[in-house]
């Protein structure tokens, strides 16, 4: 086999694979299970000290999806076990869309404030993840 045949046939594997992959659908990570327009995301896994809530999806693409929610915040104040939970309005971007053992899945939220936000915290806030990490948590 010529080299352009070889790398014809490896983008045609390529593409055939995102095709096979859960047709018109896609998924966001909730600590490693996979949701489509969840109400709710934990993003800090481990504690769950930070998380979206009273998610509102007005849009869901295979290019991105969007939201309008809430942020339930942990301020860890004087330790997160003894801290106070506040909330903050958010806007939610979900993109970067990736196969994930045969599933599309948003690899990044991006987190929006139109107000108040958590203190450290940007005004726009990337959380971006691996495959390994959406799936498993």
């Amino acid at each position: 086999m010529t080299r352009v045949a070889v790398a014809f046939f490896v983008v045609a594997l390529a593409v055939a694979a995102v095709a096979v992959a859960s047709p018109g659908k896609a998924y966001v990570s909730n600590c490693g299970k996979l949701e489509q327009h969840p109400a709710a995301v934990v993003l800090t896994c481990a504690d769950a000290n930070y998380a979206l809530s009273g998610l509102k999806w007005s849009g869901w693409t295979l290019g991105s999806a969007s939201a309008t929610g809430a942020v339930r915040a942990n301020d860890c104040t004087p330790n997160c076990a003894a801290g106070t939970f506040h909330t903050y309005k958010v806007d939610v971007v979900a993109d970067r869309l990736d196969v994930c053992k045969g599933k599309r899945v948003y690899l990044r939220l991006t987190l929006s404030y139109p107000g108040k936000r958590p203190a450290g915290h940007k005004k726009h806030e990337p959380w971006t993840f691996t495959c390994a990490q959406a799936i498993h948590g």
